[in-house]
């Protein structure tokens, strides 16, 4: 018996304005380009929702899934809610009072007079308004094009990213490392209408969308939805503005953007040079932006579409590993100098939505390429692709050989050493369960 795949897609740009800036502590003073905001329904057996934000970090997280459910009439445990990371986009949540805002760790640091404060908090809570106004809209635009579906899978290949795990005098740190690991394949999925149209087009590359990172234009930072907001935007044109493309964030851990606004490398004597190279950095996001955009664009195109034979399932799993704390020599550069110490226990939630034979795996932390290569050669699915930053548990949990190196991943890590060869396993054992679950033919 075949199952019917509906399908249905929505975009909405999230409406910053300068009423909402400055920010406080990360300087964002003006605005570039508007992030935007995706959602793809589906249907086929029950529903489930993908919702692509291009936002740092999903602080909001709950508030949208509730606000989604009742705008798309699904069960809030069956949407599963993405932030790509865009690094050019600031930090925020929704404060009930001054006094919560002038209490919050980051802010007690360094007070501010009353007054200030009371803008910036106001400005957090435009910002709060503005990401539920672009979620409404993206969802009713969603629900009233579902639609009968066909779909399909391609890879396109895009080398925009590069491995950033560089060895200098003091140590391993942040950089770009042309001879490390990268995996330049770009998953591409197709969702068709019964013409053959495309109504969606996600695709899932391995770094954040974080080309201007900390770059200063003019004394402070711009808003943008840097890489994952120009390749959509060259995508969207592509097709006429129709269907709706969404870039979703893999596997991030030990991944940057091939071109950068702070252009760095490491001298013969072994420092790290950096260059800020500005405003002048939103033209490596187009470069990077159009490469990305077409080969996804080909790669879409050559992409034959067909019913579904099984319905779409969401499994949902959880595991706990040891946390850690670290003290280092140094806290804002390499060293050679660290010690990890126990600290109780770290949680990691894991989602997998299975699509015909693609599976979308839904978690929290930052993986590092050999992980993320490892689960994909044992997954026993055709597709297995990675959504970061998407349910609880985050941050980086890196391999073994990060914490020897003292390394900036591991350094960072709420997950004491080994939990990601555990992970591995877990999420091997995990894709091997639901494919069983839910596959027939």
């Amino acid at each position: 018996m075949t199952n019917q795949l509906y399908a249905g897609a929505g975009r909405a740009e999230i409406r910053y304005t300068e009423e909402m800036l400055p920010t406080y502590g990360e300087g964002y003073n003006a605005i570039h380009d508007l992030p935007m905001l995706q959602v793809l329904l589906l249907r086929c057996g029950e529903g489930y929702a993908i919702i692509s934000v291009d936002i740092v970090m999903l602080e909001i997280k709950e508030q949208m899934r509730k606000e989604a459910a009742k705008e798309l009439g699904l069960p809030e445990e069956h949407i599963l809610i993405h932030a790509t990371h865009v690094l050019a986009t600031p930090h925020f949540r929704e404060w009930a009072s001054l006094e919560e805002w002038q209490q919050d760790f980051m802010h007690s640091q360094s007070p501010v007079p009353e007054e200030e404060a009371r803008a910036y908090m106001d400005r957090d809570n435009r910002m709060v308004q503005a990401h539920l106004d672009a979620l409404r809209a993206a969802c009713r635009q969603a629900k009233n094009t579902l639609q009968p579906a066909a779909f399909g899978v391609g890879v396109a290949n895009a080398p925009i990213n590069v491995n950033r795990v560089v060895e200098t005098k003091d140590g391993w740190w942040q950089g770009v490392n042309p001879n490390g690991t990268s995996d330049h394949s770009v998953p591409v999925l197709r969702f068709d209408d019964a013409a053959g149209k495309p109504i969606a087009i996600l695709y899932n590359c391995n770094v954040a969308p974080g080309c201007m990172e900390f770059s200063t234009v003019n004394g402070g930072r711009m808003v943008s939805g840097d890489l994952a907001g120009a390749s959509q935007r060259f995508v969207d044109e592509a097709y006429g503005g129709e269907p709706v493309s969404i870039y979703t964030t893999g596997y991030t851990g030990d991944q940057w953007q091939a071109l950068r606004a702070r252009l760095d490398y490491i001298d013969r004597d072994g420092n790290q040079i950096v260059t800020d190279l500005g405003e002048g950095g939103f033209q490596l996001v187009q470069v990077l932006a159009t490469r990305l955009g077409e080969q996804v664009v080909h790669t879409a195109e050559a992409i034959a579409t067909a019913p579904l034979t099984d319905p779409i399932a969401l499994d949902c799993y959880r595991f706990t590993y040891p946390g850690q704390r670290v003290t280092a020599s140094s806290e804002s550069g390499p060293t050679r100098d660290c010690t990890y110490l126990p600290n109780g226990t770290q949680d990691a939630e894991l989602k997998i939505l299975q699509i015909g034979d693609t599976a979308i795996l839904a978690c929290g932390v930052e993986l590092c390429s050999e992980t993320a290569a490892a689960i994909q050669a044992g997954s026993p699915f055709a597709h297995t692709l990675f959504m970061e930053f998407a349910t609880e548990g985050g941050g980086y949990m890196p391999e073994e050989i990060f914490y020897d190196r003292m390394s900036f991943q591991s350094r960072k890590s709420r997950y004491a050493k080994g939990s990601a060869e555990r992970f591995r396993e877990d999420i091997l054992q995990s894709l091997r369960a639901s494919y069983d679950r839910h596959h027939t033919s």
